[in-house]
């Protein structure tokens, strides 16, 4: 019920904020033909036995909202273009 005035708060600072990146290119399925990586947000991350697994949220060529798992090795960071450069 309030802070200790004697002793003054000794809970810990919170944590600073982290850089997480979630804003991604994922390499699309080879059902849509075109092969040019797809804007994408992480939502989760998971691991699992074989490696990172991300939750994302993406819009397909066709305008259609995606959300599913991808491995961690079809995903990179978001960079100001597609080719990371």
């Amino acid at each position: 019920m309030g802070g200790n005035r004697r002793y003054g708060d000794r809970s810990p600072a919170p944590p600073a904020p982290t850089r997480r990146i979630r804003h991604v290119w994922i390499a699309p399925s080879a059902q849509y033909g075109d092969m040019t990586p797809w804007p994408g947000l992480i939502v989760q991350w998971q691991k699992r036995d074989d490696g990172w697994w991300a939750l994302v949220a993406m819009v397909t060529i066709d305008g259609s909202l995606v959300v599913k798992w991808r491995h961690g090795r079809f995903i990179r960071p978001a960079t100001t273009s597609i080719d990371g450069r």
